[in-house]
């Protein structure tokens, strides 16, 4: 898209936002060029209602009142939603995308010790595999390395491999096909609950 400077706000869920895996990505990016420079900022504990909890607020209530059997109708019920919601939706031509980033970038990004206690998160293009952080916006700095190997290797390196889907389990289609397809609607019964691919053979 041609962005050069990017600044993301978050929650401080370690399991989301707040993590290893989120913050060396963020610097494998700068080293790469793809940006210029990234902010990334945690709001403080208590008061992280933002904007973005106000427009899935009235994307559910949106949701409830309508009828969902497919992935474009989940879009249209997005896009209806609010002007502030818009979906974006992934189809199998961007299996590519889902990539086994945690291994990778643990080979050469090491975690930033003491994270939780963190707020401010800064990356230079000028200064690859370094992260400036701060405890609060006004308070002072620290440069920390996180490259584990060179700028070198992770250029080298390319991309994580792409995950494999997991599919689900021929139980869970049965049950989907059974329990579930009676009450969903004809038009859309075959693509959300079809014969499982036993029965199919068998039949």
């Amino acid at each position: 898209l041609g962005e050069q400077e990017c600044y993301c706000h978050a929650d401080n869920c370690g399991g989301q936002n707040k993590n290893k895996t989120v913050i060396a990505y963020l610097a494998w990016r700068v080293l790469h060029q793809l940006h210029k420079n990234i902010h990334l900022s945690f709001m403080i504990a208590g008061h992280t209602r933002c904007l973005v909890d106000g427009c899935f607020g009235l994307l559910k209530q949106t949701y409830r009142k309508s009828d969902c059997f497919s992935l474009g109708q989940l879009q249209d019920v997005v896009d209806r939603s609010a002007s502030c919601n818009k979906a974006h939706l992934v189809s199998d031509g961007d299996a590519d995308l889902w990539r086994e980033w945690d291994a990778f970038l643990a080979v050469h990004f090491k975690p930033v010790k003491g994270i939780r206690k963190l707020q401010h998160f800064h990356f230079d293009v000028r200064k690859p595999g370094v992260v400036r952080v701060q405890e609060t916006v006004d308070g002072p700095s620290a440069e920390l390395t996180i490259l584990k190997t060179s700028v070198e290797e992770v250029l080298a390196a390319g991309l994580p491999q792409v995950l494999e889907k997991g599919g689900i389990s021929a139980e869970r289609a049965a049950y989907l096909h059974k329990d579930i397809g009676p009450l969903v609607p004809d038009a859309f019964r075959h693509q959300l609950c079809p014969l499982p691919a036993t029965d199919r053979a068998l039949g």
